[in-house]
């Protein structure tokens, strides 16, 4: 794969903490932005700021997503962030955050949607741990769930990984962080470039390592990769640079070996399934993996 070919990423994975310092923490904690008082940093991440706050108005705990007044400033990341806001907003299921409100204040766009007490499944895994493979087949039947309903309703979500799948307080999964997403509508109105990519290279699929038009099937690859990391403690494939890891996506086999030491072969065959370099390999629809993954959870 070329290394001069355009790379455009608002990964957090790869971004990370490089749009928030102390001096943009202290700006906001303790500030109201509409009827909302920030709290606290929770994280940071490519597309904005992540912060603990307290609606007032409904007197309840919320996560406010923050796009700074400099980012909310470049009319691009401006309509990227609206989009995510109200992608996520059309999505009413159990396993999807929900959005509560979208505003501005003094330049900062932000949008208010529920707290995930719980952290995200990568804060599970942040030092290499691994899921026993029960748990994480009752998390990936709630990604599925998610993903299923998002499709239904027209997205593609283009960014599973582990970080944007939340928890609430009582373990309850729900998928998150819609700032990639895009209509499936292949006449809908498109925010990059020809040959751009965007996404988190551990997880993407062959297809959209390598640009080109996605569908539902890209999400099914990204879930796969995901489950491998739960369970293996490692991502399915690592490499120096961000075109060295697509390079595997794109052309080497994934080493299932690891798998088949925790995982029963059933389970093992659903996720070499989900990895299938050529999506139409894989499964047919989110429904299909969610049912199969129930399967092998209710009979073993």
């Amino acid at each position: 794969m070329s290394e001069d070919r355009r790379v455009d990423v608002f990964a957090e994975t790869l971004v990370g903490d490089s749009v928030i310092s102390e001096a943009s923490e202290a700006q906001f904690a303790g500030q109201t932005m509409a009827h909302f008082r920030v709290e606290q940093l929770v994280r940071a991440g490519g597309m904005g700021t992540i912060w603990r706050a307290h609606d007032v108005s409904l007197d309840r705990p919320v996560a406010l997503k923050v796009l700074t007044s400099e980012l909310s400033r470049d009319e691009r990341l401006a309509q990227r962030f609206t989009r995510e806001a109200r992608s996520q907003a059309r999505l009413s299921h159990g396993n999807v955050v929900p959005i509560y409100f979208v505003g501005d204040e003094d330049g900062h766009m932000f949008f208010a949607m529920e707290l995930m007490d719980g952290g995200s499944l990568g804060d599970l895994i942040e030092h290499g741990q691994r899921l026993p493979w029960r748990r994480a087949v009752e998390l990936m039947v709630g990604v599925g769930r998610g993903l299923r309903h998002a499709h239904d309703r027209g997205l593609i979500h283009r960014d599973v990984k582990p970080s944007n799948l939340m928890l609430d307080a009582t373990g309850h999964l729900k998928v998150g962080d819609f700032g990639l997403a895009r209509p499936i509508d292949p006449g809908a109105q498109k925010l990059t470039g020809k040959g751009v990519f965007l996404g988190t290279p551990w997880y993407c699929s062959p297809e959209q390592a390598r640009a080109v038009e996605l569908d539902h099937r890209a999400d099914m690859y990204a879930l796969g990769a995901t489950f491998y990391h739960l369970m293996c403690g490692r991502p399915l494939f690592d490499g120096r640079t961000p075109f060295a890891i697509l390079a595997q996506h794109a052309a080497d086999p994934p080493d299932l070996d690891p798998l088949r030491t925790a995982a029963p072969d059933d389970l093992v065959d659903v996720i070499a399934r989900l990895l299938n370099k050529d999506p139409e390999d894989r499964f047919p629809d989110h429904n299909t993996v969610v049912q199969e993954l129930k399967r092998i959870r209710d009979h073993r």
